[in-house]
């Protein structure tokens, strides 16, 4: 199979299984579970400032829902609901690990990279999925987070097309450098268990969060490491997740990090022996 008959296999078996389904259908109801929530808590005043006081989450979670004059800001709803905490970060690189990790795991992956090139098409073809698949997820999140603030009630703000575009593809470009990243390693290990880890480590930006302290104290000059992990993923996330459109420069970190993986992807497929 070439790069095309691979990755149009893959989209099938991903559309037709359950896992995606699944992961799809959850995802949703947790966005809408989201928008209820804030709704029922924000219609009492005494609940709001009880919860607001224990959940900054919440109480953040509040006051971008709250309309104002001119409505609710659709780009700091959405990251409320779906970019803050690395959720879909998160839900993104464990679906897409333990996808290609039952793949490794299965062995079917063995009789169908038959060929000189195989491998590397395989590969390049896990990490487009993978990027279609943070397309997918961010694209539903938005117009779940729409449909379910329009049929709860709140006005949404007029907003300026090319900044919701701009905004939604660097969310995009930062999902996508997390799950790709997973995906080398569920194709390294060919374990479920240590994709969805890595997934929720790496995705939560934990082992960034475990790097910046440990690369503090071993150097005695945690300024500067703040500041080399101040441009990277988790930082990227955060402020995306304030409904920030940031400036290009800031999504370079994202665009290398998704080569590297993609072309690790690569060496891996090349030296990995498949059952």
């Amino acid at each position: 199979m070439g790069f095309a008959n691979l990755f149009k296999a893959m989209t099938w078996r991903l559309a037709k299984g359950r896992i995606g389904k699944a992961f799809a259908a959850v995802y949703a109801l947790l966005i809408v579970g989201g928008v209820v929530a804030l709704k029922a808590i924000g219609a009492d005043a005494s609940i709001s400032a009880a919860v607001s006081e224990t959940s900054s989450d919440v109480a953040l979670g509040l006051s971008v829902l709250s309309p104002g004059l001119g409505g609710v800001d659709l780009m700091r709803a959405c990251g409320a609901l779906f970019v803050r905490g690395s959720f879909v970060a998160m839900l993104v690189a464990v679906f897409c690990s333990l996808f290609f990790a039952k793949d490794v795991r299965s062995g079917g992956v063995k009789n169908i990279v038959q060929g000189r090139t195989a491998r590397r098409d395989y590969a390049l073809a896990a990490g487009v999925l993978t990027l279609a698949v943070a397309a997918f997820a961010v694209l539903a999140g938005a117009l779940v987070s729409v449909v379910s603030l329009a049929a709860l009630g709140f006005p949404l703000a007029a907003l300026a097309p090319g900044e919701l575009v701009s905004w939604l593809a660097e969310v995009w470009l930062a999902v996508s450098a997390y799950a790709v990243v997973v995906v080398v390693v569920a194709l390294l290990t060919g374990s479920e268990a240590v994709s969805v880890v890595a997934g929720l480590m790496l995705g939560g930006a934990a082992v960034e969060n475990l790097l910046y302290a440990a690369l503090g104290l071993v150097t005695g000059h945690p300024d500067e490491v703040r500041q080399v992990f101040g441009g990277y993923l988790a930082m990227m996330l955060s402020r995306l997740g304030d409904g920030t459109v940031l400036p290009g420069e800031a999504v370079v970190p994202a665009l290398a990090t998704v080569a590297i993986a993609v072309a690790a992807g690569a060496l891996v497929m090349r030296r990995r022996r498949l059952a």
